[in-house]
């Protein structure tokens, strides 16, 4: 994984003695001055509008001032390696930004548009970006010591990398997930396609999905529902890897632990089982190969049941009674069967957590 931080050192930013508001008035460069309603080339400092399709035709860092992209707008980086670093003032964008790379370390930041990056996006500092709509990284995502991401909208990238505070309302699809900073899955849903890797502290409050493994040495409380292939809570250093469940958490393949596994809810687990550590708490353990553990080398609390409801590995049993989606496998025709569904909404991605399809149900 790259390191949580990059250098902007090649950004270029130019001091304006004056700040303006500068405008765009037609489509073009931006080092052409006759893309601009000043004649002139923007500075940092200046409160930038821009309502056209804008080419960023060389580096640009601001450290005070405004970047605006209004509906109308947008910005497109000419080369694989362009960098747009916001390290202070105000970025919003409300129409499409495309650029190799955007480094953000200070000052507001909010996306209620569109926006691909298609190499990094660094929060760095004391960073607090807000996606309000789309966002796709099409390499790394990465948010730095004391640098906070909120998401309400939908992001789209390979690799994420959080060392500092990711919050999550909205969608995140993502093939690994590195988290040693604060990860909170508040609402929406997390989809992690290949593994996520847990160091820090992780709260999750909402659907969860890891296609292939789990692996946690610091501390996770589950409160809602957790999937994975392989689950592996415990460490060989000095750390607490206390995982917490009051939830579901159905394994498709193998669980173990090594260290401390508490709470209320339950354990679904199709494969080999394995403690060597603690498990503590009253929550319901179900080996569907035979029940209880198959190895335990450690303590297991007297509070602990065992199958004491059904188990299904793969699918979200809270929603079973509510929700039916047939057939399956489907060629033309799918339905949703939603109960006492009106106003819900069902949104449809393909596998890389493209929506496909979005629609409110109206009973």
């Amino acid at each position: 994984m790259k390191k949580l931080y990059f250098s902007i050192l090649a950004a270029c930013a130019i001091v304006s003695a004056s700040a303006a508001t500068v405008t765009t008035i037609a489509n073009g460069n931006a080092t052409n001055p006759f893309t601009w309603s000043c004649t002139c080339i923007p500075m940092d400092g200046d409160s930038i509008i821009i309502n056209h399709a804008l080419v960023l035709d060389s580096d640009f860092m601001i450290t005070s001032g405004a970047i605006m992209v209004n509906a109308s707008g947008s910005i497109t980086g000419n080369t694989g390696t362009r960098i747009l670093a916001i390290s202070g003032g105000r970025f919003v964008n409300a129409g499409t930004v495309t650029i190799a790379n955007i480094y953000h370390s200070a000052g507001p930041f909010t996306n209620n548009g569109t926006m691909t990056i298609n190499s990094i996006f660094g929060a760095d500092m004391t960073a607090q970006p807000v996606n309000n709509s789309v966002m796709n990284v099409n390499d790394t995502l990465l948010i730095n010591i004391n640098a906070t991401l909120t998401n309400n909208g939908s992001i789209v990238c390979p690799e994420i990398g959080n060392a500092g505070m990711l919050a999550n309302y909205g969608s995140i699809s993502c093939d690994n997930l590195y988290n040693s900073g604060f990860l909170n899955n508040n609402s929406g849903n997390v989809n992690v396609v290949m593994n996520m890797l847990n160091s820090g502290t992780f709260n999750n409050s909402a659907p969860m999905t890891i296609g292939n493994d789990f692996l946690s040495s610091e501390n996770v409380v589950n409160s809602n529902y957790m999937s994975c292939d392989n689950f592996y809570n415990g460490d060989t250093v000095a750390q607490t890897a206390v995982f917490t469940n009051n939830g579901t958490v159905s394994v498709a393949g193998d669980f173990v632990n090594s260290r401390t596994v508490d709470g209320t809810g339950r354990f679904c687990v199709a494969l080999v089982s394995t403690n060597s550590g603690a498990m503590n708490g009253t929550f319901d353990f179900c080996d569907l190969s035979g029940g209880s553990v198959d190895l335990n080398v450690g303590t297991i609390a007297g509070t602990i049941t065992y199958c004491s409801s059904s188990c299904t590995i793969g699918m979200n049993e809270e929603s079973q009674s509510s929700i039916r989606v047939f057939p399956n496998p489907v060629t033309n025709i799918l339905t949703v069967n939603i109960a006492g569904g009106n106003g819900s909404t069902v949104r449809i991605t393909n596998i890389t957590g493209q929506v496909i399809f979005q629609q409110t149900t109206n009973g």
